[in-house]
Formats: structure tokens, C-alpha cells, sequence
């Protein structure tokens, strides 16, 4: 009787202690580029993973900066090496907190509209920002999330504004906004 106990002890202390992963074959990460004031391109990143501690709610989320999809290769190779500098730094984050057991407690099918707050690291800067999403339970278990509208993100203010620049002399644009709208649909399992 006591090696039972202890084995179902233990067993629900690992239970506790294990992560959801990012399923990256379900997820995408896709943001907005406006060029002349105008003309509008959807573009991803195709290298994202991430981690939702099941027992804290402490999360992370990694982007390869290198993976940037813009559907044109050497415009791809410029935001590379202009833009994001992944010779310097190769990746982005957001990381912060959830409501892990408010999301736990969801049924199957479930919704759960949350307003997250974390940090966002790109190029070297970290800043607070805050995000809406409706968060789905599955019936496999994972859980889906998906942004209410879009999150902002101005390079100018992490230090991106040569980059932009670099990139409107380039393409020979009259203007690339230096604010863009960030939008994404993620599953952990």
C-alpha cells in the first residue's frame, strides 16, 4: 500500500511539472508591411516555438528571425540582413505569465478571452506589451490561441528605424511604415 501511495504521488507531482510545447506544424505568426502608404503585403515567420509551464503559467515564445516569409527571396535576405541583423540577433521573444488555472478549468470546446501582459525582446530591446487573445480548449487536449486584432509593434522603437530605412533605399520606395500590425494563431499541446 505505501509503494502505491508513493507511486501516485510521485506520478502527480510529474504531472505538475510538465510543459505544453508550441506546435509549430499548427502555428503561425504572420505581420504587415505597408510600402508607399498603400500597398499592403502579409508576410510570417516560418520558425517559432515556445513553452507554457503547466504548474506556473510562465510562458515563452521564440521567433527565428532568420525564418522571415515574404514570398520574394531577396527581399526575404535583405530584412535578414538589414532589418532584423540576425548576425547579431537571430531571435525575438515575448514572454510573461497566464491565468494557468483559469485555463486549466476550460471544457472541451471552451473559450476564454484573456488580455496577456509580457515582455517583447527584439534587436536587443525589451519592452512591456500587452495582447488580446481567445484561448480554446481541445478536444486533444491542446489548447489554441488566437489575437482579437492585431498588436502594434513600432521598429523604430527597438532600434530598427536605419533597417527600415535601409530597406525603403533599396526597394526604392518613397516610404515602409515603421509600425506594424502582428497577428498569430498558436496551439500548445
Amino acid at each position: 500500500m505505501k509503494n502505491l501511495t508513493i507511486g501516485v504521488l510521485m506520478t502527480l507531482a510529474a504531472s505538475h511539472l510538465q510543459a505544453l510545447s508550441l506546435d509549430k506544424d499548427n502555428s503561425t505568426l504572420h505581420f504587415v508591411s505597408v510600402k508607399n502608404n498603400r500597398v499592403a503585403e502579409s508576410m510570417s515567420f516560418e520558425n517559432l516555438t515556445g513553452t507554457i509551464d503547466d504548474a506556473s503559467g510562465k510562458f515563452a515564445v521564440k521567433i527565428g528571425l532568420a525564418s522571415v516569409a515574404s514570398g520574394i527571396p531577396i527581399r526575404n535576405e535583405r530584412m535578414r540582413k538589414f532589418l532584423f541583423e540576425i548576425d547579431r540577433f537571430p531571435q525575438a521573444s515575448f514572454s510573461g505569465t497566464l491565468p494557468i488555472e483559469q485555463l486549466q478549468e476550460l471544457s472541451v470546446g471552451q473559450q476564454q478571452q484573456l488580455d496577456i501582459a509580457g515582455e517583447l525582446s527584439l534587436h536587443g530591446e525589451s519592452q512591456s506589451t500587452s495582447l488580446s487573445v481567445i484561448v480554446t480548449k481541445r478536444a486533444d487536449g491542446a489548447f489554441s490561441a488566437v489575437t482579437t486584432k492585431p498588436v502594434f509593434v513600432d521598429a523604430t522603437a527597438f532600434g530598427m528605424g536605419a533597417g527600415v530605412e535601409k530597406l525603403r533605399e533599396l526597394a526604392g520606395l518613397q516610404a515602409i511604415n515603421a509600425t506594424i500590425p502582428v497577428m498569430f494563431d498558436v496551439v500548445f499541446r
